[in-house]
């Protein structure tokens, strides 16, 4: 099941996050990463980009980082996918991990 974020959010260390390990399985920092938001529209037969949402990749320790995002006030409701494209180094191909989430209505007190 997909983690949930209200409208208005804004997204830390703990809610995207991708953690980068060699075959040892230690945290290393990859040669190339970045990001894509994409918005699961049921009435398109692709994702859809967001790239307003789109921001600096955020390092919070060796090999892990965050996508710090600010979901908009008006964002789509909806289930939303980040696509992390990686290349842990030299001898590695390309590589994609993706995270799903969901916007959801702010909930008022």
């Amino acid at each position: 099941m997909a983690i949930s974020f209200e409208r208005g959010a804004e997204l830390g260390p703990t809610d995207l996050f991708v953690y980068i390990r060699d075959g040892d399985g230690d945290f290393v920092d990859p040669l190339i990463i970045t990001y894509e938001v994409f918005f699961d529209d049921p009435n398109e037969k692709e994702l859809v980009p967001m790239n307003s949402m789109v921001t600096e990749i955020i390092k919070f320790a060796v090999g892990k980082y965050y996508a710090p995002l600010n979901i908009a006030f008006d964002a789509p409701i909806g289930t939303y996918v980040v696509r992390w494209t990686l290349k842990r180094d030299e001898e590695t191909n390309m590589y994609a991990v993706e995270n799903k989430f969901n916007v959801k209505k702010m909930m008022r007190c």
